[in-house]
């Protein structure tokens, strides 16, 4: 019986041979009943007209009868077999040779293996195999014949997008498939999405950048600061016919603000910043012009306390230079227009486009003919009047009081500081022939030293006590008083004296006593005449006691240079000569032969570049040392640029 099994066994693949006319032992292995119990379990019945049906109908053979499997594995492998070996030829594929490599023996094993869990775990690596190997075909049948459902029922589902890779690999699919990628990627798989996700914005990148590019074309084509620079070689020219013109072409700004004119030959800056911040700390929205700066230009403009920024600096003078240019084509008789002229007349129209509720305006030079007097502002401030400028201003005191005052207009409001009695007359005729108000410091308002630092201050409709600043020198106390008295008259009110004390420690004015080093201490102070001088060694004196003391100072030609010296030379142990960058710079040399400087005993230094005067100091300078910086503010300027 044992043998007639074996017979029939063989007869079975015999007949196949018969009837395909091959008898290759390739086929002879397909017909097993183990493998075809994997491929039973996995639905066969819905491809049956595809390539891959005779894998699928001989996986079916071991549920049916044996007889009825040879007839049908003998009609599909004769109508079947010449397509497979074309497809193989094809792809790369040839599953003759595969087949024989899978024995019965390990096609049993397969098959009493998990049916479900060992194809679809061993199937995902085989099929990423077929895609991006095709000659190298799945080992075991078994895999293949399963995989292909996915591929017709679920294509473009991202679960199935794996399997599709083994039908994709196929000759006849796969340069369709190739083909259609680009515009099936997004709705196929998932990593062409991801592909294409950073061309997306690149649509976008030319209309983000278009933005950036049409703002740099609004920026000024030409240098701000260069302009402003080449303007400040023309020098001053006194008059108001020119700043007119220009403010009239700007649409007259000047004329629609309150404003508070400040002038006077020392604490003019001090005064006006004083005056602003008491305003602002009443509610009030004041703008400051201040003349000159030390850094930038951006530190004349103030707007609460607070400096116009950048880049509206430069849009400001843009505005203005473009309409001074064509003022200056009509009236070529009268000469261009002068930086210091573009910078006020450009501080009114800021002011006027801010809104402010005042405007504090520092005078430059004099007042009768400074580009500041051309309007007819509320309040008039004089701080005091002292010899300086004698070549354009007068030589008497009486002369150079009649042009600071020339800024009163009728029936004008004046607050005056601490004057000389000569200065006082003159302007007090010039009042009363104006029919003008004043208010006189030790008269109508005086300052009263506390204890301490404190101090008391008392006007016209108050008294504010227990006051105290954080800046050195008693002349910033009268500048205060003046302040906290130009404050009230402009406010028809007393002030807050809560608010004085909150706000008045807070001030703070650069280039006046102002220290930038502790050891060795370095004061840096913008006095540029005699009176000045005299003012900051008397605060000085309580501050340096009897450290050595070492001076830097560079002056103005049109300063009393000899009485500036004098008073130095008398105070300090060293000196050092030196220029700043101004043109109206007197010589280092030529001050370094006036008599005064010869006859005095005092070690003196010359030095053109500050830069290397003030290193020379720090040498010789120990840390209980004061090194003083003084003359002149362009003196300043050039050190706190550096500095910054």
């Amino acid at each position: 019986m044992a043998k007639k099994t074996a017979k029939k066994k063989r007869s079975g693949p015999v007949e196949k041979a018969v009837g395909t006319g091959r008898e290759k032992p390739k086929p002879r292995t397909i017909p097993t009943a183990k493998p075809s119990k994997a491929a039973a379990k996995s639905k066969p019945a819905k491809k049956p007209a595809k390539k891959g049906a005779v894998r699928k109908t001989a996986a079916a053979r071991p549920k049916k009868a044996p007889r009825a499997r040879t007839p049908a594995v003998k009609t599909k492998k004769s109508g079947t077999r010449p397509k497979k070996k074309a497809v193989a030829v094809k792809a790369g594929r040839k599953r003759a040779a595969a087949r024989p490599k899978a024995t019965a023996a390990k096609a049993g094993k397969a098959a009493r293996a998990k049916p479900k869990k060992a194809v679809t775990k061993k199937a995902a690596p085989k099929r990423k195999k077929t895609v991006a190997r095709p000659k190298k075909p799945p080992a075991k049948p078994k895999k293949t014949a399963a995989k292909p459902k996915k591929t017709v029922t679920k294509p473009k589902k991202a679960p199935a997008a794996r399997p599709g890779k083994v039908a994709a690999a196929r000759p006849a699919r796969a340069k369709p498939a190739k083909k259609k990628k680009p515009e099936k990627a997004p709705a196929a798989r998932k990593p062409k999405p991801e592909k294409g996700a950073p061309a997306r914005p690149s649509e976008k990148k030319p209309a983000v950048r278009a933005a950036p590019a049409v703002e740099e074309k609004a920026r000024p084509s030409f240098d701000v600061l260069k302009y402003l620079e080449d303007l400040d070689r023309l020098g001053m020219k006194p008059g108001l016919t020119r700043v007119r013109k220009l403010l009239k072409a700007l649409g007259s700004p000047e004329k629609k603000l309150a404003v508070i004119h400040v002038v006077g030959s020392n604490g003019k800056s001090s005064t006006a910043r004083m005056l602003s911040e008491i305003l602002t700390a009443h509610g009030v929205k004041a703008g400051t012009y201040l003349s000159p700066h030390l850094v930038g230009f951006t530190e004349r403009y103030l707007v609460g306390g607070r400096e116009i920024t950048d880049r509206a600096f430069e849009k400001l003078i843009t505005e203005v230079s473009d309409t001074a240019a064509e003022v200056d084509s009509r009236s070529r008789s009268s000469g261009p227009l002068t930086q210091f002229e573009i910078l006020t007349a450009a501080a009114f129209l800021y002011f006027q486009q801010q809104q402010v509720e005042v405007a504090v305006i520092e005078a430059g030079l004099g007042g009768r003919y400074d580009a500041t007097n051309v309007t007819e502002s509320r309040i008039q401030v004089i701080t005091n009047v002292i010899l300086e400028h004698t070549d354009i201003l007068g030589e008497t005191l009486a002369e150079i009081a009649r042009e600071k005052a020339a800024v009163i207009p009728e029936k004008g409001r004046v607050v005056l500081g601490a004057l000389s009695d000569e200065a006082l007359d003159e302007i007090m005729k010039i009042c009363r022939r104006k029919h003008a108000r004043t208010l006189t410091f030790g008269d109508n308002f005086s300052l009263i030293r506390g204890s301490g630092e404190k101090f008391d201050v008392w006007t016209e409709k108050g008294q504010y006590s227990d006051l105290s600043l954080t800046l050195f020198g008693q002349y910033q106390r009268t500048n205060c008083a003046v302040a906290i008295q130009a404050a009230e008259l402009f406010l028809a009110r007393p002030l807050g004296e809560k608010k004085l004390r909150r706000t008045l420690p807070k001030i703070k004015i650069p280039a006046r006593l102002e220290v930038i080093s502790e050891k060795p201490m370095v004061i840096l102070d913008g006095a540029h005449n005699p009176a000045s001088i005299e003012e900051l060694l008397n605060s000085l004196a309580g501050i340096v006691r009897a450290r050595r003391t070492i001076c830097v100072v560079s002056i103005l030609k049109d300063k009393d240079a000899a009485k500036m010296l004098e008073r130095l030379l008398d105070f300090c142990d060293i000196l050092f000569i030196t220029e700043n960058s101004n043109p109206r710079c007197a010589s280092a040399q030529e001050l370094s032969k006036l008599p005064v400087v010869k006859e005095s005993h005092v070690q003196t230094f010359v030095a053109r570049e500050n830069q290397s005067a003030l290193e020379s100091a720090f040498k010789l300078a120990s840390i209980r040392d004061v090194i003083l910086v003084t003359g002149s503010l362009y003196l300043l300027s050039d050190i706190k640029k550096r500095i910054a």
